[in-house]
């Protein structure tokens, strides 16, 4: 077993702290425009039109349950949105109210879960926004 000593170097541990804060930025962002994507692309323009509705406009099928919901007027798809907190946290979701309602579904309406699914996919993707992090000695 090998052991030393270093003398002499000291660390501003909340220097370092605020460094790698501000340096991580930009990659969370990155990474929650990534889910963001993955949730817009997993909707897809909605099934097969069905019947004639009562107002004489065709009905589209909805998504089979446990599937991403089906886009009909691209309102949920449009509203999925990225936002930074003061936190430094990247926050994505739907901010359509019925967005819920498809991600976890109701006692009658089945679940169509589209976020969670899509932060499964790219979750694996985050490592690599990190790898090329940029820390500036201040």
């Amino acid at each position: 077993m090998i052991r030393g000593e270093v003398k002499g170097i000291r660390v501003d541990h909340e220097k370092v702290r605020r460094a790698v804060a501000a340096a991580a930025v930009e990659p969370v962002r990155k990474c929650g425009l990534l889910v963001e994507r993955a949730a817009k692309t997993a909707m897809r323009r909605g099934g097969a039109f069905g019947r004639i509705g009562a107002r004489g406009g065709y009905i589209r099928t909805a998504s089979a349950p446990g599937t991403p919901p089906h886009v009909q007027k691209g309102a949920l798809r449009a509203s999925i949105q990225t936002a930074m907190t003061a936190q430094r946290h990247a926050v994505v979701g739907p901010t359509e109210k019925y967005g819920a309602v498809h991600e976890f579904g109701t006692r009658t309406h089945p679940q169509r879960a589209f976020m969670r699914p899509a932060l499964r996919r790219t979750q694996r993707r985050f490592a690599s926004q990190f790898k090329r992090l940029r820390l500036q000695g201040r």
